[in-house]
């Protein structure tokens, strides 16, 4: 499980928008995030407060809607960077705004929206 390609959210469908001659232009295509990391994940900030893997790897799956795919902190840093990807894709963009944009002192247990 340590240094291969690791991925938290499998490939799905997903509606973007691209600006292509200056106007906005909705698509549709297969996307999914996978990096190539070893370890170094101990830990993360979220709302000024440091969030142990024991508490970020429950709030990756309660914000994606997806289990763990593995227990190692590699493939935590894949859940993450599925949080704040969000370039052209507005679930995603809202989505980031709901979990990031709003203080909740220093928590990460809320309950998310489905």
């Amino acid at each position: 499980d340590g240094c291969h390609p690791h991925q938290w959210t499998p490939s799905r469908d997903y509606t973007y928008w691209e600006q292509v001659g200056g106007l906005w232009t909705k698509r549709t295509a297969a996307m999914e995030v996978y990096i190539c990391h070893n370890g170094d994940l101990d830990s993360w900030d979220v709302d000024g407060s440091t969030q142990a893997l024991e508490t970020l790897f429950p709030f990756i799956e309660r914000a994606t809607h997806t289990a763990a795919p593995s227990t190692v902190d590699s493939c935590g840093v894949a859940g993450v960077i599925d949080l704040v990807r969000t370039k052209g894709l507005w679930y995603h963009s809202v989505r980031y705004a709901f979990l990031f944009s709003i203080s909740r002192g220093g928590t990460i247990t809320y309950a998310m929206p489905t």
